[in-house]
């Protein structure tokens, strides 16, 4: 019989195994940002690399929707710190349909959707944001010197459970670095 000292000792090794496990197979990282004026209008371009966990991966193929953005947050540097001016979001409503056995990136604003036969291909379609609208110059503080940006999952849109889950487990933790860019 094991004594309880063992039993202890083999339950915390279990869970520092599945902590690093889940912190190895779920991530994003942002490798390239840059940010462009025409006509007046701020446009940006984004690379990423974005990682599922197991867990998240199988969620999705059940049925479970999420939602993905990319938060842009616009800045004015003031004596005390920075001040956010304006915060803008590109998401991605992700879907898996089990009737046409497809996943589906929907655009929330404009309802177009997109089809992938394997989640790698929806993955690689949030990856990159080429070209994106996001403020007229004008519309603008004259003082807001930077923009920065993160690549997540939005967590408010979780069932209530995966919420608390998310707490202790790490493996619904899809949140980016910061990337900056300064404003001329």
């Amino acid at each position: 019989m094991m004594s309880k000292w063992k039993m202890i000792k083999k339950l915390i090794f279990g869970l520092l195994i599945s902590f690093i496990m889940s912190s190895v197979y779920a991530e994003s990282h942002i490798n390239h940002f840059s940010v462009y004026e025409k006509n007046d209008i701020l446009h940006a371009n984004v690379a990423s690399e974005i990682t599922f966990s197991k867990e998240v991966d199988d969620a999705i193929k059940r049925g479970l929707d999420l939602t993905f953005s990319y938060r842009f947050i616009f800045q004015s540097k003031k004596w005390w710190g920075k001040k956010s001016i304006a915060t803008i979001r590109k998401n991605y409503k992700i879907h898996y349909n089990k009737t046409i056995k497809k996943f589906e990136i929907q655009n929330p604003i404009t309802f177009e959707k997109y089809y992938f036969k394997n989640i790698n291909d929806m993955i690689r379609k949030m990856e990159k944001l080429n070209y994106f609208p996001l403020i007229n110059r004008k519309q603008l503080n004259k003082k807001a010197t930077r923009i920065k940006v993160r690549f997540e999952l939005d967590k408010s849109q979780l069932p209530t459970l995966l919420r608390l889950e998310n707490i202790i487990n790490n493996e619904w933790d899809i949140e980016s670095n910061w990337k900056i860019w300064k404003l001329p």
